[in-house]
């Protein structure tokens, strides 16, 4: 890979970071000066981006060319981000509860750092208390577009950067050629959890794409340590430490894991990176985690409330499969690891299955591209994928013994599986994002010194991950249709004559939808009433005696409507 080409991915990668990083700054300082969200702030945010990049580009070319290279190719994919993210409808049920009614109460002008929203607000108690690093961004992306379904362009941006940065740090530190360096970047980044949650407001992607980047600056410190590699780290915790409470948990988890490698093999470093660790946290609880760490801890106890402390609300035992409500934390991760990909609650009555490794049956493929599946959550061929990258590393350490190479994935990989083992909810995927990087690194390993009797298993390592990531893409295609249905069913209701009745029920967020459509409505109580439902929601509607469907359904709506009542 060429040097051109790696400076402009890391370049990009660095501003892309950047823009989502200062956007967040910037709208938590206006907050603390009594600033309300603002169309200004995000173009404000590229354009502090740009300057941040400037002399990054005369440090590794002095090119004028590769910095105004680097913010047209970010500027490009900002912009795709936004307009991909504009094409489709978040329909899944947390998008629709409370991410997007957190983005609406922030564009009517509430101020978190000195506002508590009412208990009439629909999901106000997570609105008010969760961390919203990516409400915050796509709030401002909401804002400047006009379309709250733009806002989504966040998760698109962050695993452009982490993508970005990925390939840059790959070429950088292995030597295996543009199209291995593409493929195996790739994988990295496309975990099934943020390719199943991209096209909503669900955040775990967002944290999945974030833990990429945190890794790319570890390694970067290490094999070009220098002040900007330094401040994109304290970049990537600011963003990893506000998007959600376990984000938090693991910037500072990993974060210490990797000052112990550096105190044991490049103390040099060690001062450099502690000191950005503890500035970089100072403002990541301190002014853009004010709402919630702040607040949380000053007035409620603890800085993950509701999730923790003496009034902590109980998020998890309705979602439990049936028969996890008494099983040990590692009972649970390896059922759920060894288990057919589904969707079990005790509200629903499914069960656990287990499974022989590599097989695959119709409910994991119909469960696969699902937002948020409870069990065998990173995909039906995880669990094979993870066996055989262990034969990979056994196979490798008995032809090469442990050398560098090795003790270094044998560190990292036993501290990316402990990490995932030992959280008590390590059962639920998306909780745990960063076990889906350990398989890449030991076929990374492998890459960086090949050899024959290890070929097979990494062939079967590259077709697995390809054929997993590709159960969850089929999600693309769902989204599509369902999109289709939306817009249908938002056309329908457009040609109204009068106000349609509505009921909000828990997707009160939907009323957007209705004034962006310019639909007028009513709201009633329809219980008891035939009613029909606002496309995969409880939200539910009457329509006026005189109002009559569209006369033709495109062909792409016929097929949606085929889908919509699929559990997604």
């Amino acid at each position: 890979m060429s040097k051109r080409f790696t400076n402009l991915t890391y370049l990009t990668g660095y501003v892309l970071t950047a823009e989502v990083a200062l956007t967040l700054v910037i709208s938590t300082v206006c907050f603390a000066l009594g600033i309300v969200m603002s169309a200004w702030q995000f173009p404000v945010a590229f354009a502090c981006a740009g300057l941040l990049a400037f002399p990054i580009a005369k440090l590794h070319e002095n090119s004028l060319a590769l910095f105004v290279a680097s913010l047209l190719t970010s500027g490009f994919l900002i912009i795709l981000s936004i307009l991909v993210a504009g094409l489709f409808y978040d329909v899944s049920y947390d998008g629709q509860a409370y991410h997007q009614e957190t983005l609406i109460q922030l564009r009517n002008g509430w101020n978190p750092f000195y506002e508590k929203l009412s208990d009439s607000v629909n999901q106000s108690l997570y609105i008010n208390h969760y961390a919203k690093a990516g409400e915050f961004v796509a709030a401002s992306i909401y804002v400047l577009m006009g379309s709250i379904e733009s806002g989504k362009a966040v998760n698109l941006i962050m695993l452009l950067a982490a993508f970005c940065l990925t390939s840059s740090t790959l070429s950088r530190v292995v030597t295996i050629g543009v199209v291995k360096t593409t493929v195996v970047s790739a994988f990295i980044c496309l975990s099934p959890i943020c390719v199943n949650q991209l096209l909503t407001y669900y955040v775990d992607g967002l944290i999945a794409s974030s833990f990429v980047c945190l890794f790319c600056c570890f390694a970067l410190i290490v094999v070009a340590p220098n002040r900007y590699n330094l401040v994109l780290l304290g970049l990537v915790q600011l963003i990893m430490g506000n998007i959600k409470f376990s984000s938090l948990v693991y910037c500072v988890l990993f974060g210490g894991i990797f000052l112990v490698w550096l105190f044991f093999f490049n103390r040099r470093q060690l001062l450099a990176v502690f000191n950005t660790f503890a500035v970089a946290a100072i403002f990541t609880v301190f002014l853009v985690g004010f709402n919630p760490y702040v607040i949380n801890t000053t007035k409620y106890g603890h800085p993950l409330y509701p999730v923790m402390g003496a009034k902590k609300a109980d998020i998890f035992t309705y979602n439990y499969p049936k028969g996890f409500e008494h099983k040990g934390a590692f009972d649970k991760f390896f059922s759920s690891l060894f288990a057919h990909t589904s969707n079990p609650t005790l509200t629903n009555g499914g069960k656990v299955e287990l499974k022989i490794p590599f097989t695959f049956n119709r409910a994991d493929i119909v469960n696969a591209p699902k937002v948020d599946p409870r069990i065998g959550g990173l995909g039906p061929l995880f669990s094979g994928i993870l066996l055989v990258s262990f034969i990979l590393l056994f196979i490798y350490i008995g032809k090469r013994g442990l050398d560098r190479n090795a003790l270094f994935v044998l560190y990292w990989g036993v501290c990316l599986m402990l990490s995932a083992i030992l959280l008590p909810e390590s059962w639920w995927a998306r909780y745990i994002p960063q076990l889906w990087l350990l398989p890449s690194l030991i076929l990374l390993l492998y890459e960086a010194q090949p050899f024959k009797s290890a070929r097979l298993p990494a062939i079967v390592l590259y077709v697995a991950m390809l054929i997993n990531i590709s159960f969850s893409a089929t999600n693309f295609a769902w989204n599509f249709l369902i999109s289709k249905v939306v817009d249908y069913q938002m056309d329908t209701l457009a040609e109204s004559p009068k106000p349609v009745i509505v009921q909000w029920g828990s997707a009160a967020a939907n009323r957007i939808r209705f004034q962006e459509r310019g639909i007028t409505y009513s709201e009633e109580n329809l219980d008891g009433k035939s009613t029909e439902n606002i496309i995969r929601s409880d939200s539910k509607f009457l329509l006026p005696e005189t109002q009559r469907p569209l006369k033709e359904k495109p062909i792409w709506v016929v097929w949606g409507e085929k889908f919509v009542t699929a559990e997604k």
